[in-house]
């Protein structure tokens, strides 16, 4: 009869890590590489994680490019190109790197997996629902243009006939 015993029988399931690898906090608990580039629970919350890093940084490289403009004005024919490359490049790096950390801060990608959770959640309207609804709304808002046409032709003429308005 093969038997395990007890003492040995937790030792071979389990894998060879990393001292302190995946170790999120607890005494002795140090800063590793997969605490500072790993993504917190990686496989929940993608489309809002993403999207909010998309857009972040779309608001980034667009104040980048502004300071590229602003910079514009150095006219150290020599190094002048290099100093505008060098600070946009600084800054969509170094905020590209600040979204990349509060996007995986644990409190912050729990927000985005559990909206991402709610949003699934959602009962979404069909196609021919949000067709009805744009017609209304695009009818509603011819009809309120037209009102407020009316409106001011009838002021403007009221205000012409009792001399307040000269043509």
């Amino acid at each position: 009869m093969n038997r395990v015993s007890p003492a040995t029988a937790n030792t071979r399931a389990q894998p060879a890590t990393l001292a302190g690898a995946g170790d999120r906090g607890g005494p002795g608990a140090g800063l590793n590489w997969d605490d500072l580039m790993g993504i917190y629970k990686s496989g929940q919350g993608y489309w809002t994680r993403m999207l909010t890093g998309i857009g972040t940084m779309t608001l980034v490289v667009s104040g980048a490019f502004w300071l590229w403009n602003e910079l514009s004005v150095i006219q150290n024919e020599a190094y002048g190109i290099y100093i505008q490359a060098g600070t946009a490049l600084a800054v969509i790096v170094g905020f590209g790197a600040l979204v990349w950390y509060l996007v995986n801060k644990p409190k912050f990608a729990d927000f985005m997996i559990a909206t991402e959770g709610e949003m699934k959640k959602v009962n979404w309207p069909t196609r021919k629902e949000i067709t009805g609804s744009t017609w209304i709304v695009i009818l509603g808002t011819l009809i309120m243009a037209v009102l407020l046409f009316l409106a001011d032709f009838g002021f403007q003429f009221l205000f012409r006939e009792a001399g307040v308005l000269i043509r």
